[in-house]
């Protein structure tokens, strides 16, 4: 393509050590001076790329601030246009695009992890830690999962979250295990947190340490804390009460709101 491999190619315009690359499309790979082993395709695809080796960069302006670093892969527009770090990889239309200098990510589905600069983070599926800006090694799988609150600074760490919009509206939330569709979606500081089912803990704000196992287990409770409830609906009334343990179908309902230290098991 016009001006593909520019700076390796014309006479004056950068260093030839540069070996074993590939550049299809307009601007691409232009700036490089002796990267090896670099695979450009689209427009602007990786054009920024001097010494770095090993970068595969496929659609428009794809890793496009990448320069010295290596290993990574951007398929996609816009795919880790502005990282500048090493060993990521981000598959779908800005998946990665503004993690800046975040390193071993891997950002599948559009808009994945878009805007965060953490290291080591794992997200599956469309608008996955979408508005996360500095967390760190978290794992997103599924649609809005991690999305975190927009416009709010957001920098959760050491989470697993899988299931359609499992975590959703996350700031600060750390240490969390939640797996099922609207599991703890409305959590916003609460950590260290074990959620299963779905529904499970849906509405949890700033409650810390509770363990909720069961559809709909705990939905209600908001700021209570240290609860363990397991089953069916368990819990499910639970507000803000603290230190309960409900076991069983249905266990606490419509019993347990905001009352402590409470133990039923159905």
């Amino acid at each position: 393509g016009r001006s593909a491999l520019h700076s390796s190619i014309s006479s004056g315009a950068g260093q030839l050590t540069g070996s074993y690359n590939t550049a299809v499309g307009a601007e691409s790979l232009t700036a490089n001076t002796s990267g090896h082993s670099n695979v450009a395709v689209g427009y602007q695809a990786a054009d920024s790329v001097t010494t770095g080796t090993k970068n595969t960069a496929i659609g428009r302006v794809a890793a496009g601030a990448l320069t010295t670093t290596s290993e990574n892969t951007a398929v996609g527009y816009y795919a880790l246009a502005g990282n500048t770090d090493s060993r990521n990889t981000a598959i779908g239309v800005e998946a990665g695009s503004s993690t800046g200098g975040a390193s071993d990510g891997t950002y599948l589905g559009y808009k994945v992890f878009v805007e965060n600069e953490g290291e080591q983070n794992t997200g599956v599926g469309a608008n996955a830690g979408l508005y996360m800006d500095t967390g760190e090694y978290n794992t997103a799988v599924g649609y809005e999962a991690l999305r975190c609150a927009s416009g709010s600074a957001t920098h959760p760490d050491n989470n697993v979250a899988i299931g359609h919009s499992a975590m959703k509206m996350a700031t600060e939330a750390n240490e969390c295990v939640v797996i099922g569709n609207g599991a703890a979606e409305d959590i916003s500081t609460a950590s260290e947190v074990t959620a299963v089912g779905r529904y499970a803990l849906r509405n949890i704000t700033t409650g810390i340490r509770n363990t909720s196992v069961g559809y709909n287990s705990m939905t209600d409770t908001q700021a209570g804390a240290y609860n363990t409830c397991v089953g069916y609906e368990a819990g499910g009334t639970i507000s803000s009460g603290d230190y309960n343990v409900c076991i069983g179908h249905q266990a606490g309902v419509n019993r347990v709101t905001t009352e402590d230290n409470f133990l039923l098991i159905a």
